[in-house]
């Protein structure tokens, strides 16, 4: 018996000994990658940035936790502990009220960036209450995509702020994509250039195919969260703009009812060009999602374009909102010196 009890501690040792030496695995793999995928020297740009993360739609998910957590602890990024949490509260890193007194921290902190550290889902029910808050006094950029567009059309079009449709923090994660999604955004935070170019945009029916070119601010987003926004305090203001359009995880009918919604509320009444950019893991070839696309974009009289440079794919181009923009030659180019 005690021969048996001795063994069954030894066994349990011996995992915990294999626990610690993989965790420990764990974290040489992460420095490892971060240091032999050029992220090192992104991670560093983005540490120096007088930024704060905030978790306001799901919770990081554990595949990029470690690489939060280096960026955190080995460079010294400002990343909150509840910007890493992951409660699972319906789908989201926390409770509304909680991930509301972080959103009102981060607010109105010193910081001039908030930086989303993931999307998911839930950042619109933070709104109503964020509406009711005074305007800030001092203006911030923020970033994100996806679920975050209706934070970045609230706070845009409500506070004047700069927003920018551009990689989560949580993507830093994925090495074969770092380097491609980041440097433009850092050069734009870092006030390093002026203007540049978003290249292979090409035109999806006759009108765009006829105009040399069409000029306009950017506004825009996921296509789920702009056609959620109808109705809210947030409701996308796109009269006059460049309408650029992504997501991920629709089935081609359900993009064209999405865009027939919009049309038909009358969203798109105005708009000087629609620009589609990647609609990802769409549980369908990607030619009928791009014939779905051309097939809408022939029932609109607006230039509507298509490139694979900006959403859920590997480019993830940023796109600042209300930065005047000029579609022209296969390229959109982006001013954001204004």
């Amino acid at each position: 018996m005690l021969k048996n009890l001795c063994v069954l501690v030894l066994c349990f040792a011996c995992i915990g000994c294999v626990q610690d030496r993989r965790e420990q695995e764990l974290v040489q793999l992460s420095e490892k990658t971060l240091i032999d995928n050029k992220q090192d020297k992104i991670a560093k740009r983005i540490a120096a940035l007088n930024m704060t993360a905030i978790a306001a739609s799901a919770g990081v998910q554990a595949k990029y936790l470690r690489t939060l957590q280096l960026l955190k602890t080995k460079y010294g990024a400002n990343i909150p502990p509840q910007a890493l949490m992951n409660k699972a509260v319906l789908y989201c890193a926390d409770s509304t009220q909680n991930r509301l007194k972080f959103m009102r921290q981060a607010v109105n902190s010193n910081h001039s960036i908030i930086w989303a550290v993931q999307g998911g889902f839930g950042a619109n029910m933070l709104i109503a209450e964020m509406n009711k808050w005074s305007t800030p006094k001092h203006k911030k950029t923020f970033i994100g995509f996806s679920d975050t567009t209706s934070l970045l059309l609230f706070v845009s079009q409500k506070w004047g702020w700069r927003a920018i449709h551009a990689p989560v923090l949580a993507h830093l994660s994925k090495p074969a994509f770092a380097e491609n999604k980041f440097t433009t955004l850092l050069d734009i935070l870092e006030g390093r250039i002026q203007k540049y170019d978003i290249s292979a945009v090409y035109p999806l029916n006759a009108i765009a195919r006829k105009q040399k070119s069409v000029s306009g601010k950017l506004i825009g987003g996921n296509l789920t969260l702009v056609e959620t926004s109808i109705g809210t305090c947030w409701e996308i203001q796109p009269k006059e703009k460049i309408l650029f359009l992504e997501d991920v995880n629709l089935n081609p009918w359900r993009i064209y009812r999405s865009l027939y919604h919009l049309k038909e509320s009358g969203r798109l009444n105005g708009v000087k060009a629609i620009v589609f950019g990647s609609f990802t893991k769409a549980w369908a070839p990607q030619k009928e999602v791009v014939d779905t696309l051309r097939t809408f974009a022939s029932s609109v009289g607006i230039p509507v374009y298509i490139t694979d440079q900006f959403g859920h794919g590997r480019n993830n181009m940023p796109l600042v909102y209300n930065a005047k923009a000029i579609l022209q030659d296969n390229k959109m180019t982006i001013n954001v010196g204004d």
